[in-house]
């Protein structure tokens, strides 16, 4: 009997030793929410937007 590959899932074990990870949003930057989230219009990917990566 195969048990397979499946893991318990543990919350929290995440290497973030009980940090909450800041969420930073990739189209205008700020904190808290994602970029599919954010209210601000979409930035446009140009030179600009790859020279801050």
């Amino acid at each position: 009997m195969s048990t397979g590959s499946s893991r318990p899932f543990a919350s929290g074990s995440g290497g973030t030793s009980g940090k909450q990870r800041v969420i930073v949003c990739y189209n205008c930057k700020g904190e808290g929410h994602m970029s599919k989230q954010c209210t601000k219009p979409k930035k446009k990917r140009d030179a600009e937007w790859f020279k801050d990566k």
